[in-house]
């Protein structure tokens, strides 16, 4: 058995493919990564700098109004 996943344009998606039987029971279920070959995958320390950066970004609009600090944190998730 073989399969391609879909290779984005840019950037990379980390997804799964399940394998089931004919009942639909899952019989394996396996990670997958996509990622153009002219590109390369980040190295785990900065995936997770970048998932901590846009999670903090989410939380940013919730957290209350604008001011000058809110705006500068919002500036250096942008830039780093």
């Amino acid at each position: 058995m073989d399969w391609t996943p879909a290779t984005p344009s840019e950037g990379f998606v980390v997804s799964h493919a399940i394998i089931s039987d004919q009942a639909g029971h899952t019989l394996l279920d396996v990670p997958d990564i996509a990622v153009p070959a002219a590109d390369s995958l980040p190295t785990v320390e900065l995936y997770a700098d970048m998932v901590g950066k846009a999670a903090e970004a989410a939380d940013l609009p919730q957290s209350g109004s604008y001011h000058g600090g809110r705006l500068t944190s919002i500036r250096r998730i942008q830039n780093d």
